[in-house]
């Protein structure tokens, strides 16, 4: 029986142009492969081999495998992905105006709460993926899948983030932590948000987005459109 192989529990892809865009959640490192290495890819995770695989495909194999992207144990793999989310049809800044868009301080000790708990001192972006994202499935966890708040729950919520975080903190072209922040912020209020990494093959980038349904929360549409989702949280 031939052997087989699955991606690992942290390691998610997508597919852009014929190449194969990844992110390692583990190592918080995203790669890419070339369109030949893609396809041998599709051919040693498939599980209906119409052949075995050929000789330099087992040596591919083999380094994916040292590389901790891949493995033959079916307890150590991710199931099976769920279908990526579809684009976001419209953006909360784009929604009409809200009278009570200016900072409401009523909110603000729920963002420092948020912002403390969140944010640890010293510690690098680098290797900081996989904790962060163990926190937001346990925030998920205690929301449970009853929710109760609408859309202007959300926009109004959204609106006030974004008013009132520029007093406590400011960095430039973070939007890892933003989007982390945001998720966070919602949940207090019962709001599962999805949190959205993407990737685009040229120029070769990363980036990530907060989403509530068909609602982007933190970016603009044109931008997430540059991009392809390769990580739903």
């Amino acid at each position: 029986m031939p052997a087989s192989y699955y991606l690992k529990k942290d390691v998610f892809t997508c597919m852009a142009g014929g190449i194969c865009l990844g992110l390692d959640a583990r190592t918080d490192r995203y790669f890419w492969l070339t369109a030949e290495q893609s396809c041998w890819l599709d051919q040693i995770l498939r599980t209906d081999r119409p052949s075995p695989l050929t000789g330099k495909q087992l040596q591919f194999a083999g380094r994916l495998l040292d590389r901790g992207l891949i493995t033959q144990d079916l307890s150590d793999s991710r199931s099976k992905a769920a279908a990526h989310p579809p684009s976001p049809r419209y953006c909360v800044f784009d929604m009409d105006d809200d009278p009570q868009a200016g900072p409401r301080w009523k909110y603000a000790p729920g963002l420092v709460l948020t912002l403390l708990r969140c944010w640890r001192p010293g510690n690098s972006r680098r290797g900081d993926l996989r904790r962060r994202l163990n926190q937001v499935r346990r925030w998920r966890e205690r929301i449970g899948t009853v929710q109760t708040a609408d859309t202007a729950d959300i926009v109004h919520l959204t609106r006030q983030f974004h008013a009132l975080t520029p007093y406590f903190f400011s960095i430039h072209d973070a939007c890892f932590f933003r989007s982390f922040l945001l998720v966070g912020y919602l949940a207090r209020f019962g709001i599962q948000a999805d949190w959205i990494f993407g990737m685009r093959l040229a120029p070769f980038g990363a980036h990530c987005w907060v989403v509530w349904k068909d609602m982007l929360l933190n970016e603009a549409l044109d931008t997430v459109a540059e991009y392809q989702p390769v990580m739903r949280v």
